[in-house]
């Protein structure tokens, strides 16, 4: 799921790229003809399509925020059954998910797209020339007058990130809320565990000296006889 992700957020952040630079490029007038040219038409019918992907990956996050969400409901009733004295409930498997820091993921994130969005928009471009009649400008499309459109990309690319990672933590904030109940549920288990364990009559209080050593000790013994 992730390289179909980051093929989405490439695709996005070429699409809000080239409108920002046809924009800065001719003008908003320009922009809103230029959306009904021949060569541009397909822009408007293309970032439907880029939306509707966009609200199909925030319902995977939303289905991994809602999964999340009954698992920690669920660890919670097995943390009260198992306080009243329930020993058998049952036992949650330990996580294992070790994550990288924020900006280790952020680089890892940036970096991709900055590269797919300017490789699709030089791919874009040179199709858009060839579909008009005109000659194919190349590397020229990031150069010359279309320079500071790299710029816009990496910002682009920045964005998208920046959203993404805050999408992440949030979810790891929840994870992390589920796996520490989680633990404490493993730890209040083993503790009714090991105890379970032990023999009741191990578990029994330490008798006393009186009924450790009977309780006639302490009583006056019998009269003895005496002797004729």
């Amino acid at each position: 799921m992730l390289a179909p992700a980051v093929i989405l957020l490439a695709l996005i952040g070429v699409w809000i790229t080239h409108t920002v630079e046809y924009m800065r490029v001719g003008g908003s007038a320009q922009l809103a003809a230029g959306m009904l040219a021949t060569v541009h038409v397909y822009m408007l019918p293309v970032g439907a399509v880029l939306a509707t992907g966009a609200a199909l990956l925030g319902m995977r996050g939303w289905r991994a925020w809602w999964a999340l969400g009954r698992r920690l409901e669920r660890t919670r009733v097995l943390l009260a059954a198992a306080l009243r004295g329930r020993g058998g409930a049952e036992r949650p498997a330990p996580s294992r998910w070790r994550r990288p820091s924020e900006g280790a993921q952020l680089l890892a994130l940036w970096l991709p797209l900055v590269l797919l969005q300017v490789g699709l928009y030089l791919l874009q471009e040179n199709v858009e020339s060839l579909v008009a009649g005109r000659v194919p400008p190349g590397i020229g499309a990031i150069a010359g007058v279309h320079a500071p459109v790299l710029a816009v990309h990496v910002l682009v690319a920045w964005a998208l990130a920046w959203v993404v990672l805050l999408v992440l933590r949030r979810l790891t904030e929840r994870h992390d809320r589920v796996v520490a109940c989680e633990r404490l549920l493993l730890a209040v288990l083993g503790r009714l565990g090991r105890i379970a364990a032990i023999p009741t009559g191990a578990r029994a209080a330490t008798p006393s000296p009186l009924d450790r050593f009977g309780r006639g000790l302490w009583r006056r013994p019998p009269p003895q006889l005496l002797a004729d």
